[in-house]
């Protein structure tokens, strides 16, 4: 055990004062977090899982001042590791500088038998095979660096009510098996209020009037998406425009539309190496897809071709020799909380769209053209 000056706070990001309150979203954490001691996070990209996550740490050092609160961005092994290796220096663990020596083991062995409150925050816990390695993958070995052992290894097993695990994940299947089988806090879009007093904060320099018919409808557009509201007020801000235009510009056609959520422009409180439009960021879960599972993401790719209304198994079912590949191909759909944005249930069983619009999203990777409803 290590005696600090103060407690460790090693979020890498500055509180967003613009956050919208969804206190649903705090009273289920902490709900969770009583009974488990671990919650997970889900929701599609771009949905403000992290942004919740972030407001979260806040508001527990302030109620909770003696706590460590401790980040880990677990997008890679490398970003995984970096921030172990950071934690553990701040913490001057004995022998964190040696060669040899493994950061993450010091750091969850230190959590294990820290005596002080802490909470760690486990950020975009997407990747199942970091997790959960060779479990019901059907692609071949990485062939990047990976870790001797699964992330999860490294994760604290010793959690109370003073030592507590929050994680961000776009994948329901992740997020329940890294929350001990419990049902993931689901991540929502914004209700339509939310996000006019999200857009009404982040434009505050726009030119121009909010119109309320433009504006209705521009969030309408922009499927109430966190990411999507704040990259386009950042844009109609940045470049003088006014919503009526922003608006005209995106309804013009497909790929105008394409076009300016594919624009990239920095968010402070995202990571630097993560996408900041809409389109890349989603086109990451597909990649994640491809890369793990290219039987479902050739299910997928068959699936955004048709006319997403109850598209009959039938058609698809000939692209998998067994019945439960066929099953745990949707599955995979199912469980990654894109699945809306890739219209499974819609095509499949029905169901809610949460936009109007037809996104196309280029996919270099196969050379195909992912079509969405949403």
């Amino acid at each position: 055990m290590t005696a600090l000056v103060k407690p460790l706070f090693s979020v890498p990001f500055q509180r967003d004062y613009d956050f919208i309150d969804r206190k649903d979203m705090f009273s289920q954490i902490e709900e969770q977090l009583q009974r488990q001691y671990r919650v997970s996070l889900c929701g599609l990209g771009g949905v403000g899982k992290s942004q919740i996550a972030i407001e979260y740490a806040y508001r527990f050092q302030q109620t909770r001042p003696q706590s460590h609160v401790l980040w880990v961005y677990a997008a890679s092994f490398t970003t995984f590791l970096q921030a172990c290796h950071d934690i553990a220096r701040s913490l001057k663990l004995p022998s964190c500088d040696e060669p040899g020596t493994d950061p993450c083991e010091l750091v969850s062995k230190w959590l294990n038998e820290e005596d002080h409150s802490w909470l760690m925050i486990l950020d975009n816990a997407d990747n199942a095979e970091l997790f959960f390695p060779s479990v019901g993958s059907d692609s071949p070995p990485a062939t990047v660096t990976q870790p001797q052992r699964s992330l999860n290894d490294y994760l604290p097993s010793i959690l109370n009510p003073q030592k507590s695990l929050l994680v961000t994940t776009r994948s329901r299947f992740v997020g329940q098996d890294l929350a001990y089988g419990e049902l993931c806090v689901e991540v929502p879009p914004l209700s339509p209020q939310e996000a006019m007093d999200l857009l009404h904060l982040k434009a505050k320099g726009a030119v121009g009037s909010f119109d309320k018919y433009s504006t209705e409808r521009l969030l309408d557009v922009l499927g109430y998406i966190p990411l999507t509201i704040t990259q386009a007020a950042a844009f109609i801000i940045r470049n003088r425009w006014t919503f009526q235009g922003y608006l005209a510009a995106l309804e013009k056609d497909k790929q105008n539309l394409t076009d300016y959520l594919s624009q990239e422009l920095q968010d402070p409180r995202r990571p630097r190496d993560f996408p900041n439009s809409i389109f890349r960021t989603w086109k990451l879960s597909f990649d994640h897809i491809l890369a793990q599972k290219p039987k479902t993401a050739t299910l997928l790719s068959l699936i955004t071709m048709f006319d997403p209304q109850r598209i009959p198994e039938k058609l698809l079912r000939p692209l998998t020799e067994r019945e439960v590949d066929f099953r745990m191909a949707i599955g995979t759909l199912d469980g990654f909380a894109e699945r809306r944005v890739y219209c499974i249930q819609l095509a499949l069983a029905g169901g809610n769209q949460i936009m109007d619009e037809l996104f196309v999203i280029s996919l270099d990777s196969m050379g195909l053209y992912l079509l969405a409803l949403l």
